[in-house]
């Protein structure tokens, strides 16, 4: 091997550790900048002494519940996505109110468990992430129609638990897909209720004292999927008849026997059941993005249970029939593991790093093996009889003669 070639391999070998140093430089320098983002949104600097706040499936997310608030102005950071406000004293919703303090980023809000019986007409105006709304067991027995119309993303409503009697609200929004009115003492629904509400494909009036369904409400819900009308003292007449008929046409799962036959399910078998156990893989269509997770474990819980999960402490699972008294910790739920992007960041690199250092591991070796193949001059035992080489001799037969 020539001098030349060893004083490349020389120079490669010193720019591959320059640029080593750079590269890991600047990977250092993002893993910092995302380690100061990461404790910046976990460090809680925006986060009230008497709220909880965390990253949760990727979203910012804040829990202020069971803390006595009076309203929704909890100071908490603007760029909060999922916020559970539920088990408070709050008896209002103002126009704007969740604007004005900046919750337009809101993707989840739990206000369940509250003494909300006024919504005014703008309550959510502006709130255009909206996907998940619970207001379950409040004290309402009046809403505006209109009160959801500009949410164009709410996907969830849950209203169970009001005080609605006969003034159920002819709510318009064009994409809510699930709507809950259990147990709001409904004993009467009136035709063309649910038209502002087409796209509802889970409905739950379970739990009232409805004592017939008019099979032109349901007619109205061309996508409807899933019915439960369990625990409603149903007549045996003619329209639930032909309620019953339309549902098993339909293949619209239903959870009470309509006078007193079986419920047919999907397969044709005839299975009898109380209540309703979803199937995992029933939604997902709304299973396209990190958001939708939620949306699918909230539904496949049972009938009123209502999820908002502290994801570093406990998954509260709140039933009102069973254990309206007692909340049930259950961190086992938590199937899905989010790993940070700070842990990949870090494995990528020491990967380069260790890619770096085998490879000038290997070239010193190769080096280190031409160096002992081709002794130097100096080398060459002065002890023996032959004289040295002239200065000519070698460089006309260099060819003879070990390069240095």
């Amino acid at each position: 091997m020539t001098k030349n070639t060893i004083d490349y391999l020389d120079n490669f070998i010193s720019i591959i550790l320059r640029l080593k140093s750079i590269f890991v430089l600047l990977l250092s320098i993002l893993l910092i900048i995302k380690c100061c983002n990461g404790t910046q949104s976990l460090n809680n600097d925006d986060c009230p002494i008497y709220c909880t706040c965390n990253i949760w499936y990727r979203l910012s997310w804040a829990s202020c519940a069971g803390k006595r608030l009076i309203n929704v102005h909890t100071g908490v950071s603007k760029n909060v996505e999922a916020l559970d406000l539920s088990n408070n004293s709050i008896s209002k919703l103002s126009d704007y109110e969740l604007m004005t303090i900046g919750m337009k980023n809101l993707k989840y809000l739990n206000l369940s468990d509250n003494a909300i019986s006024n919504v005014d007409l703008f309550a959510f105006a502006h709130l255009n992430e909206l996907t998940i709304l619970d207001l379950s067991r409040n004290h309402f027995n009046y809403l505006h129609s209109d009160v959801f119309i500009d949410n164009n993303k709410l996907r969830i409503l849950k209203l169970g638990g009001n005080n609605f009697h006969n003034g159920v609200p002819y709510l318009k929004n064009p994409t809510i897909t699930e709507l809950d009115l259990s147990g709001c003492q409904i004993s009467h629904l009136e035709m063309g209720i649910f038209n502002g509400v087409k796209q509802l494909k889970n409905l739950d009036i379970s739990n009232n004292i409805l004592i017939q369904l008019d099979i032109g409400i349901i007619k109205t819900l061309s996508s409807l999927k899933i019915l439960k009308i369990a625990r409603n003292p149903w007549l045996c007449n003619n329209a639930m008849n032909l309620l019953k008929l339309y549902l098993n046409t339909k293949l619209i799962l239903y959870n009470s026997s309509i006078c007193g036959e079986k419920i047919q399910d999907f397969s044709g078998n005839n299975v009898k059941f109380q209540r309703i156990t979803l199937k995992n893989n029933e939604n997902n269509n709304l299973q396209q993005n990190t958001n939708n997770k939620f949306i699918s474990m909230l539904n496949n819980k049972n009938n009123h249970h209502d999820l908002w999960e502290n994801p570093t402490v406990k998954l509260s699972t709140i039933d009102k029939n069973n254990c309206s008294n007692n909340n049930i910790h259950k961190s086992s739920n938590l199937t899905t593991i989010e790993f940070p992007m700070w842990f990949f960041i870090a494995g990528f690199i020491i990967g380069c790093a260790l890619g770096m250092i085998s490879i000038y591991s290997w070239l010193s070796w190769q080096q280190l093996n031409l160096s002992r193949q081709f002794p130097l001059l100096d080398n060459i035992s002065i002890q023996s009889d032959e004289t040295l080489p002239t200065y000519c001799e070698v460089m006309l037969h260099s060819n003879r003669y070990p390069q240095i």
